[in-house]
């Protein structure tokens, strides 16, 4: 039997849901065009463009490690804006930056960085999903890890799509866009997640010291 842990909410769970989407349809869109926009607009060689991609998820491994536990200290609604809210003007100076042809090295870093701050709030969204569904945990993993990102990765053609109109800087500016909609999606949930004990396990605090004496 399942023990109730407080109650479900589904309307916060319902925009971190967004979050996540949106937010994997930004760092998938990243994943599928840095090698090009190294290649064809900062005229790299795909061996060097591989080495930008290597670097943004290997920047990003180490944000998930730092996020985690960042988030423990400033809250993990704290987290995922801040997430967000960092990476969007980081992207849209990097897009500048490519636009304007800067040197390679500066556009490395403008990206690690970009991968750093994003990846940074992975953690604190599996850990808030599961606080908002207590009594779901296994539907708030399955969503925040599985299906969320899947949903995010079928948004690329649409950016292959944007690519081939209007050109790579005009994808990272829709990638902008999109963190922005995060942003949005991040300050609308709730500041406080409220878990309710059950009033047997409230009652059963003050009897313990007794029984050890």
């Amino acid at each position: 039997m399942r023990s109730s842990l407080g109650r479900d909410d589904w309307s916060a769970f319902g925009r971190l849901t967004a979050y996540v989407v949106v937010r994997s349809m930004a760092y998938i869109g990243l994943v599928a065009f840095t090698p090009l926009l190294f290649v064809d607009v900062l005229h790299a060689g795909p061996s060097l463009a591989n080495v930008a991609l290597s670097a943004f998820l290997i920047a990003g491994a180490f944000g998930t490690i730092v996020g985690g536990r960042l988030a423990d200290r400033v809250g993990r609604r704290a987290m995922l804006i801040g997430s967000v809210g960092v990476s969007a003007p980081l992207l849209w100076l990097l897009a500048l930056a490519a636009g304007a042809h800067v040197a390679l090295p500066l556009a490395l870093v403008l990206l690690c960085v970009l991968g750093f701050t994003l990846v940074a709030s992975q953690t604190a969204f599996v850990v808030l999903g599961q606080e908002y569904l207590p009594n779901r945990l296994g539907i708030a993993s399955g969503v925040t890890l599985g299906l969320a990102i899947s949903l995010g990765g079928a948004f690329s053609p649409v950016l292959g799509s944007i690519a081939d109109h209007f050109g790579l800087i005009a994808v990272l500016d829709a990638i902008v866009v999109l963190l922005l909609l995060a942003l949005v999606a991040g300050l609308a949930l709730p500041r406080t997640v409220r878990v309710a004990k059950p009033l047997s396990a409230t009652a059963e605090i003050p009897v313990a010291p007794a029984l050890r004496t």
